[in-house]
């Protein structure tokens, strides 16, 4: 379990999932065409109506997370494009 957390912590993982985010952020604009891509991305399939709507209720989250002035750091968060 320890190698999987460090794994996960890595800078590795971190610029991995960075890069992921960028290719899903200019390549599609509407958020569910981003969800719809990372789904697709990382499970080889399409998102089901359900996914939808919990990523879409975690980025409502994160984005007030981020708006009530909370560190990055703080909250645990990467930046979101306005």
């Amino acid at each position: 379990a320890p190698q999987a957390l460090g794994l996960l912590n890595s800078e590795l993982s971190v610029n991995v999932a960075r890069q992921l985010a960028g290719l899903v952020l200019t390549s599609a604009s509407a958020a569910d065409e981003q969800i719809e891509l990372l789904y697709q991305r990382t499970l080889s399939r399409r998102p089901t109506g359900e996914e939808i709507a919990l990523v879409r209720q975690f980025l409502d989250q994160q984005r007030a997370t981020l708006d009530s002035g909370a560190s990055q750091e703080d909250a645990l968060v990467l930046p979101l494009p306005e």
